[in-house]
C-alpha cells in the first residue's frame, strides 16, 4: 500500500519549469561538496515537497519548497512556509529550504525559531556573493556556473568548465533529465481517469537516481549533441515557461484564481503539447502558426521560426482561455491537435496576434508557405481563430496576385489553392459568440 504523501502542486500552475531548475542546481551543488560520494543520492520530484533528496536507504535528507510566484510580501508565502514546518516535524527532517524568485521584503526576524527547521535557501555565485532568491530570469546564468564549478570539483578536463557553449549544453541536457520526468509524471496525473488513484499516489512512484547527472558529466560528450532533438526540448521548456509566466500574471491580476479550473483546462493543453515528438511539435507549430515554417534544426531556426512568448500567451493561451474546453485529436498526427467543432464547422486555435492592417499579408503569407510545407490541414475547411481578424477565406485578392501564372498551372499546386480557399479566419471574440454559445 502506498503511503499517501502530505504534498503535490505538479498538476497546478506552479512553475515546473522553474521547479525542475532549481532542483537542478541543489543536486550540483550536492555533487559539488560531496563528490562521488552523491552517487547514491536520489531525487524526488512532486511527493513530500516540490522536490526532496533521498538517501540509498530511502530516508530523506532535505526536503525543497518552490515558490515561483512574484509577491514580495510574506503573507503570501506564510501559509507554505506553516505547511513546510509541519510536515518536516512530522517526518524528522533536520533540512527543509523554501526558495523563491523574488526577495521577501518583511521576512520576520525571528522566522527560523518560528519555522524550525525551514530556512530560506541560500544561493552563491562564482564569486561568492549570497542571495536567498533566485529571479526567474536569472536562474539559468546561476545553473551555469554551478554547473562549472562541478565540472572542475569532478576533476574534468578544463574545457568543460571553461567553454560557455560546453557548459551550457550540459545545463540544458540535466535539465532535460528532471523536467522530462516532471512532464511524464504531470502528464499521467492528467490522464488518470481513476479517482481512487490520486496524483500523489502518481507523484510518489518515482525519483531520478543521481548516477544520471553523474552519466552526463562525467561520460557523456556535449559536442556530439546538435540534432533537432535537442532543439524540440529547448522548445518545450521555452513553452513551459511562457506557460507559467501566464498563469502567474492570471492569478496575480486577479483574473484567475490559483484553484480555478480554468487553470486545470489549460494545464491539460499543454500536458498534451509536452508530449509532442519531434515531428508531432513540429506539426502543432505549423497549426498554430500556420504563416511561419516551423523548423529547430539550429537555435537560430528555432527562434525565427517557432512560437515566442507573446505569441503563446496573448495569442495560443488567450484562445484557450476564453473559449470552452477544446476536443483532443488522438487520431490523426498530422491533423490539429485541439479543435472546436460546432454546428457541423471545425475550428482550430492558432498563436496570431497580427491585427487587421496586416490581415492581406497575412494570409498570403499563410497560402505560399501552404504551398512550401506540409501543412495537411490548410487543405480541409475550417477557420482559423486569430486574435483579431476575420475573414471570410486566407485566399485573399492580395493573395491570388501574390502568386505566379506558373504555381496556378501546377496541377498539385492549383489543388492546394483551391483547397486553401475553404480556409477562413475568425478572431477571438467571434468564435465565442459562435463557440461557447
Amino acid at each position: 500500500m502506498v503511503q499517501v504523501p502530505p504534498h503535490t502542486a505538479i498538476s497546478s500552475c506552479s512553475g515546473y519549469i522553474y521547479q525542475g531548475k532549481i532542483a537542478l542546481m541543489h543536486c550540483l551543488k550536492l555533487m559539488e561538496n560531496l563528490g562521488n560520494d552523491a552517487r547514491s543520492f536520489k531525487l524526488e520530484i512532486e511527493s513530500l515537497d516540490d522536490f526532496a533528496i533521498k538517501n540509498l536507504d530511502g530516508s530523506y535528507r532535505s526536503m525543497h519548497q518552490v515558490k515561483a510566484k512574484k509577491a514580495t510580501r510574506f503573507s503570501s508565502y506564510s501559509g507554505a512556509f506553516d505547511d513546510q514546518r509541519d510536515t518536516a516535524q512530522q517526518k524528522g527532517i533536520a533540512e527543509a529550504y523554501f526558495h523563491v524568485a523574488k526577495e521577501i521584503e518583511d521576512l520576520p526576524d525571528d522566522y527560523e525559531d518560528d519555522y524550525d527547521p525551514v530556512k530560506l535557501y541560500q544561493y552563491k555565485s562564482s564569486q561568492g556573493n549570497e542571495s536567498s532568491f533566485c529571479q526567474l530570469d536569472e536562474v539559468d546564468t546561476w545553473n551555469n556556473q554551478q554547473v562549472a564549478k562541478t565540472y572542475r570539483t569532478l576533476g574534468q578536463p578544463e574545457y568543460k568548465y571553461t567553454d560557455s557553449s560546453y557548459i551550457e549544453k550540459t545545463r540544458l541536457i540535466l535539465e532535460d533529465l528532471i523536467i522530462k520526468h516532471i512532464i511524464h509524471v504531470h502528464h499521467k496525473i492528467i490522464e488518470c481517469k481513476n479517482p481512487a488513484i490520486t496524483d500523489r499516489h502518481i507523484a510518489q512512484l518515482s525519483d531520478i537516481s543521481f548516477d544520471s547527472f553523474f552519466e552526463v558529466m562525467v561520460v557523456q560528450n556535449m559536442n556530439s549533441i546538435d540534432s533537432e532533438e535537442y532543439f524540440h526540448w529547448f522548445l518545450i521548456k521555452k513553452i513551459g515557461e511562457y506557460f507559467n509566466d501566464f498563469c502567474i500574471e492570471e492569478v496575480e491580476a486577479g483574473k484567475l484564481a490559483e484553484e480555478d479550473d480554468k487553470l486545470v483546462i489549460l494545464n491539460n493543453y499543454l500536458s498534451h503539447i509536452n508530449i509532442l515528438d519531434v515531428a508531432d511539435l513540429r506539426t502543432f507549430i505549423q497549426g498554430v502558426m500556420p504563416h511561419r515554417k516551423a523548423s529547430f534544426r539550429s537555435l537560430d531556426e528555432l527562434v525565427d521560426n517557432t512560437i515566442n512568448s507573446e505569441d503563446f500567451r496573448y495569442g495560443l493561451l488567450e484562445v484557450f482561455k476564453e473559449l470552452i474546453r477544446a476536443e483532443v485529436n488522438y487520431k490523426s498526427p498530422t491533423d490539429p491537435l485541439f479543435f472546436w467543432s460546432k454546428n457541423s464547422e471545425l475550428y482550430y486555435p492558432t498563436a496570431i496576434t497580427l491585427g487587421n492592417s496586416l490581415s492581406e499579408k497575412l494570409c498570403t503569407d499563410i497560402v505560399r508557405n501552404s504551398l512550401d510545407q506540409s501543412v495537411d490541414f490548410l487543405y480541409e475547411s475550417g477557420s482559423l481563430i486569430t486574435s483579431d481578424i476575420t475573414k471570410g477565406s486566407i485566399f485573399s485578392t492580395l493573395a491570388i496576385g501574390a502568386f505566379s501564372e506558373n504555381e496556378e498551372q501546377d496541377s498539385m499546386k492549383h489543388h492546394k489553392i483551391n483547397e486553401a480557399k475553404k480556409i477562413s479566419l475568425i478572431s477571438l471574440n467571434d468564435a465565442k459568440g459562435i463557440i461557447n454559445d
